[in-house]
């Protein structure tokens, strides 16, 4: 039942709707009105409207707009509401009055009381009017109109003001007037040309309540920070700028004075300022929404008392990450045309090279050239290098903290469109144990950090720039390494190539696949890449020897030949290319002939072995593990030091070689391995096996130590007498005291 009661309820509010959308509001019926040819409402002729003034019935303020020639960017006219608040006004919020009031026309009207087809101002809404319109045109001329009741959803009463004539005009109120005046408030901030922009100000709230101020001043076409700390800014602040000229409010909702803390606008999140040379323009936004709108925050336009809301996104384009707005490269410009560069390392002199006809020499006066592939690849590194991150700002004071009072390097370039050399000066590590990461300072005051590894090329010493550079290549160009060298104890020419597998990842494809030392290769790599001679060599070319040592370094452009003569205390490398001779250090000799791959025999922890056998000088010892407890095979219940049966387990997967000798066939009994004076096994727990035979230890010159041979492998290696020595012991030595 009451269901039913529901629809005939809803059917009749229906009815009354439609009832009402297409006829007076008044009930009673209206007399014939007059019908004539369309004409428009108001005849009299009105020149540029400069004023418009809305009355609402009820309502003692009034709506009052006026019109501005001249304040926007493009000369244009702006409408202002002047009344109840002062603001720039939506023009086509003003302009649809003119459009729509004094453009209309009508085709039906009645006469007003006094006339035999009267109509009572009380039943046309006009007594009194629901709205009064007045305009104003540029001579001072002024109509006024009042508006009444709606008959229809495009139909309402109105009446030019002292007039006798009600019309039926075509237009509706419900859109036509707003019922707040900040909805007739322009929803864009302001009006600024981002060329014009000279200075920007950010003020942003911390987590902990602190303000940071972000300032940034333009230069040239380029940006730079002001503060906090200086230097050159990236293309964000451009992004900046652009987003608050064309700043728009998504919607104004509130004009109480004094009541910013209600929506966090006494403390905003972000202040930010735009300078131009004209005026200062200031929004402050908050980081609270209106309720239900969590992607909108509140925002106040200078010392304005209304409150608008934008969206969040906009507010996060303001947001300044120093990081990502901070230009990261040291030096700005094109380096790789610079005509003199001077270096000024640490606890060495200084020293400038100049470039005359494209060539560069050193500008002591002593006419030598300098290597160019050196100058151009110092300036190339200096073109790309950037900062990792930013410490501070410098001043005098704290020259120290950074090492700037006594700098690794300081370097001055000098480039064609500048008055005053770059410089670049390179302080101290920022931790002094790692010495991965240096402070840096270029022109600005600006402190960043730095990668050693990046700057490497630019702490090369003179010698560096006088030819004695034998190569440098970048290490990532090596794809393979051939060492050719006489083993002394077989006798025999080996051949070792070094295959790169990724960046710092090596692999022995000759003599065998081996695994390699990581650390032992990453060494020799370094060394050969970029090897730095003493002195160049003006002797007579070296004999070739069982000392000589032949490498080649292969790249994707050509190979890279050297070849190294050691003669007593001397080694002399020839680069092979142009057959120039140096002086290099020994110690990259001692590298060339040591062996690379990794030297320990045994791969096992003592928690998985189940048993294991020394045997020598004619006897075997054999031990078994029982549980967790060492048993000797030979007399199970023999009492024994638990540890030192461990240690002696220990010794023996702690073995390494001297070095691999690869040409040794496992048959081959010129070592001693037909009668080996020492066999080792090892049993694990899934019953794997490992034995390895060791020669007689010998004192010659080509062999100081055992040659050991692990039969499951075919490995026959070289092992130093220290090492067998360690393995005989006594079956007292084990006994438990």
């Amino acid at each position: 039942m009451l269901a039913l009661v529901l629809v005939v309820c809803l059917g009749g509010l229906y009815l009354v709707k439609s009832k009402r959308s297409t006829t007076p509001i008044n009930e009673t019926p209206s007399p014939p009105s007059r019908e004539i040819a369309s004409r428009p409402f108001v005849e009299a002729e009105m020149g540029k409207i400069m004023a418009v003034i809305i009355r609402r019935a009820n309502d003692a303020s009034l709506w009052k707009f006026e019109r501005r020639d001249g304040e926007t960017v493009t000369g244009a006219s702006d409408w202002w509401m002047v009344e109840p608040y002062e603001f720039r006004a939506t023009a086509w919020e003003v302009e649809k009055y003119t459009r729509f009031i004094l453009g209309a026309e009508y085709t039906q009207y009645y006469d007003s009381i006094g006339s035999g087809n009267g109509w009572s101002e009380a039943e046309a809404g006009l007594s009194p009017a629901k709205y009064t319109a007045q305009f104003v045109d540029e001579s001072g001329k002024n109509v006024g109109i009042e508006i009444g009741a709606t008959i229809s959803s495009n139909q309402t009463y109105a009446r030019v003001k002292n007039s006798s004539r009600i019309s039926i005009v075509d237009f509706d109120t419900a859109s036509l007037f707003q019922d707040n005046p900040l909805a007739y408030k322009d929803t864009s901030v302001w009006q600024i040309a981002p060329a014009d922009v000279s200075r920007v100000e950010i003020v942003q709230r911390q987590k902990n309540g602190e303000q940071t101020r972000y300032t940034f001043s333009r230069s040239g076409e380029s940006w730079e920070f002001v503060e906090p700390f200086s230097g050159p800014a990236t293309w964000k602040v451009d992004e900046l700028v652009a987003s608050l000229a064309r700043l728009r409010i998504n919607k104004w909702r509130d004009h109480i004075p004094g009541t910013f803390a209600l929506f966090g606008l006494d403390t905003p999140a972000i202040k930010a300022r735009v300078i131009t040379e004209e005026k200062v323009y200031e929004v402050h936004i908050s980081d609270q929404s209106p309720i239900g709108e969590a992607q909108r925050l509140y925002i106040r336009v200078a010392d304005e008392a209304f409150v608008g809301s934008i969206d969040r996104s906009v507010a996060n384009r303001l947001h300044v990450k120093p990081d990502d707005w901070r230009d990261k490269h040291l030096i700005r410009g094109d380096v790789e045309s610079a005509s003199r560069v001077t270096i000024d390392l640490a606890d060495r002199s200084a020293f400038t090279l100049l470039k005359r006809d494209g060539v560069w020499f050193f500008g002591d006066d002593s006419g030598r050239r300098a290597e160019d592939a050196m100058v151009e690849a110092l300036l190339g590194e200096l073109g790309t290098i950037t900062v990792t991150g930013f410490a501070d700002d410098w001043n005098p004071a704290n020259d120290s903290e950074f090492g700037f009072d006594a700098p690794q390097a300081r370097i001055e370039v000098k480039l064609p469109d500048r008055p005053e050399a770059v410089t670049l000066t390179i302080g101290a590590f920022t931790n002094p144990q790692l010495k991965r990461l240096v402070y840096v300072r270029g022109d600005s005051v600006v402190v960043g950090k730095a990668r050693i590894q990046e700057l490497k090329p630019l702490l090369v010493a003179r010698e560096a720039y006088q030819s004695l550079l034998v190569t440098n290549i970048p290490i990532k160009q090596v794809q393979d390494i051939k060492i050719e060298r006489f083993e002394p104890v077989t006798k025999e020419i080996v051949n070792i190539r070094l295959e790169r597998e990724h960046e710092k990842s090596w692999t022995m494809t000759t003599p065998s696949s081996n695994g390699l030392m990581d650390d032992r290769v990453s060494e020799l790599v370094d060394a050969l890449t970029h090897l730095r001679a003493i002195q160049s060599y003006l002797g007579n070319i070296p004999k070739d020897d069982e000392s000589t040592i032949r490498v080649v370094l292969e790249t994707p452009t050509e190979p890279t030949g050297l070849t190294f003569f050691v003669t007593g205390e001397q080694c002399i490398v020839r680069r092979e290319a142009d057959g120039s001779l140096f002086l290099a250090p020994t110690k990259l000799v001692e590298l060339l002939r040591s062996e690379f791959r990794r030297t320990r025999l045994f791969d096992f922890e003592p928690g998985n072995v189940t048993g294991f056998s020394l045997t020598f000088s004619g006897t075997t010892h054999s031990f078994s593990k029982d549980g967790k407890e060492w048993r000797y095979a030979a007399e199970p219940d023999w009492p024994l030091d638990q540890s030192a049966v461990t240690n002696l387990l220990l010794r023996i997967r702690d073995m390494r070689a001297v070095r691999y000798i690869d040409s040794i066939a496992p048959a081959d009994a010129h070592f001693g391995h037909d009668d080996p004076i020492m066999t080792v096994e090892i049993v694990l727990a899934d019953g794997t096996t490992s034995t390895l035979q060791l020669g007689p230890v010998k004192q010659e010159p080509n062999i100081m130590g055992s040659v050991a041979r692990l039969i499951e492998t075919e490995r026959t290696v070289l092992i130093a007498a220290t090492t067998v020595d360690q393995l005989h012991f006594k079956l007292e030595d084990l006994e438990a005291k």
